[in-house]
C-alpha cells in the first residue's frame, strides 16, 4: 500500500513542479537572449572604436614624426634665412666700399696729396675722415673703416685717426686680394671685407686698398642668430682658410672640435656629440661668400617634442580602455533597464492589467515611448470599453428598434381608419392616408442601412405625424420645419427622431383631452445641430422628469432600455459625448426634448 501512495506523491509533485520548470526555462532563454544582445553591443563598439583607436595611435606617430621634420626643416630655414642674411649684409658693405671709392675727397687726396700746401693736405685728409665716418654711421654692424695709402705710406681710420702706413700689413692685405678667396676676410682675430684701387695684377701693390671691419658679436647675434634660441650654437665656417669662426662661450670649444669632422661634409644634417649629449648639426653653405654657417641643436629639443606625444599616447590608450569598461555599464544603465522595464509592463498588459502605468524622469527617447506605451494602455482600454458598449448597445437597439418598427396596435388603428374611409367612399382622403402609409413603411422595412441622411429621417418623422394627425382629428395640429439645407446630407442613426415623437403621442396625446399644437424645430448651431421637440402634452409631473434626467445620465447601465435611451446611447456613440437627448420642461411644466448632434464641416458635407 506504501508504494502505489509513494507513486501518487511524486506524481503530484512532478505535475507541481512542471510549471516552476517552464518558468526556469522561459528565464534562462531571457538571460541567454540578454548575455546575446550584451555581446552584441560590446562586440559592435569594440568593431567601432578599434578602427578609431588605431588610426588614433597611426596619427599620434605619424604626427610625431611630422612635427619632428617640421623642427628640422625649421632648423634648416633658420640657417638658410642665416647665410641669405650674411650675404645681403656683404653686399651692402661691399657697395659702401665702391661709394667710398668713388668719393671726390678720396680721390682728390690720392692725385694731389704730394702737390698742395701742407694745410691743404691736411684739409683734404680731415675730409676723407668725415666721409669715413659717414660710413661707419651708416651701418651698425660695422666696427671699423680704414684706408691704406701704399703711395702715400699712410692709414687713415676711423678709430684709429691717421697712423703711418704698416707695410707689412699692407702687404699681408694685397696678398689676400690677390687670392680672391672670398668677400667676407676672416683671417686673423677679425672679420672684414678688403677693396684695392686700382685693380692690377698679381704681386702689384694697388694705390689703396679700403679696409671695413665686422663686428662679430653682432653679426653673430643680429644676423646669424637672430631667430635661433641662445642655447643653440653657431658656427662660420670658411672653406677658403679652413678657419672655424664663433663667439667664445662655455662649450663652444668642445662644440667646435665636435664639428669639425662635418665641416667638408656635402649632407646638410649630420648628428655628432659632445659634452655628454647629442646634437643635430644643421648647415648652409654660401657659394657667394665660399662659407658655411652650421647651428648645432640638441637632439632633446627634438625629443622633448616625442616626448610629448609619448605621453599623449599613453593617456589616449588610459582612455579608451576606460572608455570600454565604461560603455557596457553605460548600455546596462541607459538602455537595458529602461527596456526590461518596458518589457515588464507589456507582460502584465499580456496578462489584462490595463491599470498598468510606467514611468520614467529623464527626458529622452525612451521617455518618449514609456509616455507612448502609456498613452496606448489608456486608449486601448478606451476601444475595449467603447467595442463592448457599442455591441451591447448595438444589440438593445436592434431590439428596440424592431419593436419601434412593428407596433401592431399603430398599424391597427391605422388600417381601421383606412377601411373606414374607404367604406364611407372618402376616397381623397384615404388616397392621402395611403401614401403617407406607404412611405412610412417603406422606411421601416428598409434595414439595410444604419445610417440615413437627416433628410430622409425628417420625412419619415413628418409621414408618421400626417398619419397620427388624421388620427387625432382637430385635438393635433402640425408645424415642422423643414431641415436646414447645410445639414440636409448629415448621415445620422435611423430612427432617433420617430420614437420621441411616438413617446409624446403615446405618453401625452392620449392622456390629455384638450390636445395642442405638436413642434418640431431644426436649429443650426456653430457645434452642429439641435432638433426640439414639443408637444401639447399634460405637464409632466416632477417625480417622472427627475426619473428620467436621471436614466439620461447614466444612460440605462442599470435596469430597462426605453426608447429615449436607446437613441440617447445611439447619438452618444456616433458623434461622441456631447451628443445625446437633453429634456426641460417650459413654463407651463411641458416636456421638451432635445435632440443634440455636435458635428464638423466634413460630417455635414
Amino acid at each position: 500500500m506504501r508504494r502505489p501512495k509513494a507513486f501518487a506523491r511524486c506524481l503530484r509533485r512532478a505535475r507541481d513542479a512542471r510549471p516552476r520548470l517552464i518558468w526556469k526555462e522561459k528565464e534562462a532563454r531571457m538571460h541567454r537572449r540578454k548575455k546575446t544582445i550584451f555581446k552584441q553591443f560590446i562586440i559592435a563598439f569594440i568593431l567601432i572604436v578599434s578602427p578609431i583607436l588605431l588610426c588614433g595611435l597611426l596619427l599620434i606617430v605619424w604626427q610625431k614624426n611630422v612635427i619632428k621634420d617640421e623642427i628640422e626643416k625649421n632648423a634648416a630655414d633658420n640657417v638658410y634665412y642665416s647665410i641669405n642674411r650674411l650675404e645681403a649684409q656683404v653686399s651692402m658693405v661691399n657697395r659702401l666700399q665702391f661709394n667710398l671709392m668713388n668719393d671726390k675727397d678720396l680721390n682728390r687726396l690720392v692725385r694731389y696729396y704730394d702737390k698742395v700746401p701742407v694745410y691743404e693736405y691736411y684739409t683734404m685728409v680731415t675730409d676723407v675722415m668725415n666721409r669715413i665716418k659717414l660710413v661707419k654711421e651708416g651701418n651698425e654692424c660695422i666696427e671699423d673703416v680704414g684706408i691704406y695709402f701704399g703711395d702715400i705710406g699712410i692709414l687713415i681710420s676711423q678709430n684709429s685717426g691717421y697712423l703711418r702706413l704698416d707695410t707689412e700689413e699692407y702687404e699681408r692685405l694685397a696678398g689676400h686680394l690677390d687670392d680672391g678667396i672670398s668677400p667676407l676676410n676672416t683671417g686673423g682675430e677679425e672679420i672684414c671685407t678688403l677693396l684695392k684701387y686700382p685693380v692690377v695684377s698679381r704681386g702689384t701693390l694697388p694705390e689703396y686698398i679700403i679696409k671695413i671691419t665686422l663686428s662679430k658679436e653682432k653679426l653673430f647675434h643680429e644676423y646669424l642668430a637672430r631667430d635661433m634660441e641662445g642655447r643653440n650654437q653657431i658656427f662660420l665656417y670658411d672653406h677658403g682658410t679652413k678657419q672655424l669662426i664663433y663667439l667664445p662661450g662655455e662649450g663652444m670649444e668642445e662644440a667646435a672640435e665636435a664639428i669639425r669632422p662635418c665641416l667638408e661634409s656635402e649632407e646638410r644634417m649630420q648628428e655628432i656629440q659632445y659634452g655628454g649629449q647629442k646634437y643635430l648639426a644643421v648647415s648652409q653653405r654660401s657659394d657667394y661668400l665660399n662659407q658655411s654657417v652650421f647651428q648645432c641643436i640638441r637632439m632633446t629639443e627634438i625629443f622633448r617634442v616625442q616626448s610629448l606625444f609619448y605621453k599623449l599616447l599613453g593617456g589616449y590608450l588610459v582612455f579608451t580602455v576606460i572608455l570600454i569598461f565604461l560603455y557596457p555599464y553605460s548600455v546596462k544603465r541607459i538602455v537595458n533597464r529602461p527596456v526590461y522595464r518596458l518589457i515588464e509592463a507589456f507582460k502584465e498588459l499580456e496578462k489584462g492589467d490595463l491599470k498598468e502605468q510606467i514611468t520614467y524622469k529623464a527626458a529622452d527617447e525612451f521617455n518618449y515611448l514609456y509616455d507612448e506605451f502609456n498613452r496606448m494602455v489608456k486608449r486601448l482600454e478606451k476601444l475595449i470599453d467603447e467595442n463592448y458598449r457599442s455591441k451591447l448597445y448595438a444589440q438593445k437597439a436592434e431590439l428596440k428598434q424592431m419593436q419601434a418598427q412593428i407596433n401592431p396596435h399603430f398599424l391597427y388603428n391605422t388600417y381601421f381608419m383606412l377601411h373606414r374611409m374607404i367604406l364611407d367612399e372618402d376616397l381623397e382622403n384615404a388616397s392621402w392616408l395611403s401614401e403617407h402609409v406607404g412611405t412610412y413603411m417603406e422606411y421601416i422595412t428598409h434595414n439595410s442601412e444604419d445610417e440615413v441622411a437627416l433628410e430622409k429621417e425628417a420625412e419619415h418623422a413628418r409621414s408618421y405625424l400626417e398619419i397620427q394627425r388624421m388620427r387625432f382629428g382637430s385635438r393635433m395640429r402640425v408645424r415642422m420645419q423643414e431641415v436646414p439645407p447645410a445639414l440636409a446630407g448629415l448621415q445620422v442613426p435611423r430612427l432617433i427622431l420617430q420614437p420621441v415623437i411616438e413617446n409624446y403621442l403615446k405618453y401625452g396625446y392620449e392622456v390629455s383631452e384638450e390636445g395642442g399644437e405638436f413642434t418640431v424645430l431644426f436649429e443650426e448651431t456653430p457645434q452642429g445641430l439641435v432638433i426640439t421637440v414639443r408637444g401639447g402634452c399634460a405637464p409632466i409631473g416632477e417625480k417622472e422628469f427627475r426619473e428620467l434626467t436621471e436614466k439620461l445620465d447614466s444612460a440605462g447601465d442599470k435596469g430597462e432600455v426605453t426608447g429615449l435611451i436607446n437613441i440617447h446611447r445611439r447619438l452618444k456613440i456616433r458623434f461622441g459625448e456631447k451628443s445625446g437627448i437633453r429634456i426641460r420642461t417650459d413654463d407651463a411644466g411641458r416636456l421638451v426634448t432635445q435632440l443634440v448632434i455636435s458635428c464638423g464641416e466634413k460630417e455635414r458635407e
